[in-house]
């Protein structure tokens, strides 16, 4: 674990100097700042004063999933596939460095710059509560951290996408590929062809992220199976990570 940490550590420096990750933390708080404005500014009869409304749209609007989904695989695609194509992923794994603590370290890099992207939009909350508005803080902070348990679950797929390929961008693509998938799945309940279905019922109730964040997590309830779900599959995505890069240092 002190490996991992040390790595984490260089990786998230690397973040803080990047001109890049400084791009991306633009557009995050452009279209996160706009649309929330546009909730709290409450432009119909519907939204105005409904300031749990305001909440629920925040984590669960377009704008969350766009970003969620575009996001993670931009600050993972080049932390695995950059090494190999450079070459420096011999050097970066020698002796005492393992496969499993350079994928923990890189993606604790990646959870912690994104902890660091959400933080300033309290800042949201707080000049609207300033202005008049009436928060429930213990549901705004569910909404935090069920946005940060997504994130991570998106940025582990980044990272295990990024062991798969020499090339960035394809890494990129595969895991929003995957994310897309993984969206998909989780309206299935929505379609029209599935509707009535109880398979499809079930996939939702159990899989499906827009229903744990909308249903439960949003409504101030935080369920320990919903966070073990989303430890579990990070968990098995970088096991699976680790074992793909395993692979490739070796074949």
């Amino acid at each position: 674990m002190r490996i991992a940490l040390l790595i984490a550590k260089k990786e998230l420096f690397s973040f803080l100097v990047s001109p890049f990750s400084y791009a991306i933390a633009g557009l995050f708080y452009l279209v996160n700042g706009l649309t929330f404005y546009l909730f709290a500014s409450g432009p119909t009869s519907e939204m105005r004063g409904n300031f749990d409304l305001v909440t629920e749209l925040f984590f669960s609007w377009w704008n969350f999933w766009f970003l969620a989904i575009f996001i993670p695989p931009l600050l993972t695609m080049r932390l695995l596939a950059e090494e190999f194509r450079l070459g420096t992923i011999e050097t970066l794994m020698t002796a005492p460095s393992s496969d499993a603590s350079v994928v923990v370290g890189k993606f604790l890099a990646a959870i912690g710059w994104c902890f660091l992207l959400w933080l300033p939009t309290v800042f949201f909350f707080g000049i609207a509560a300033q202005g008049g508005a009436s928060f429930d803080w213990g549901v705004v902070a569910t909404g935090y951290l069920f946005a940060l348990l997504i994130y991570a679950f998106f940025l582990a797929v980044g990272i295990f996408t990024s062991t798969l390929t020499d090339t960035p961008i394809l890494s990129a693509l595969l895991a929003i590929v995957i994310e897309l998938l993984a969206f998909f799945v989780m309206l299935l309940r929505y379609f029209e062809f599935a509707k009535g279905s109880e398979v499809a019922q079930k996939i939702g109730d159990r899989y499906s992220m827009y229903q744990i964040l909308t249903e439960h997590a949003l409504k101030g309830v935080i369920d320990s199976a919903h966070v073990m779900f989303f430890v579990t599959a990070c968990g098995l995505l970088l096991f699976t990570a680790t074992r793909g890069l395993e692979f490739r240092r070796w074949r």
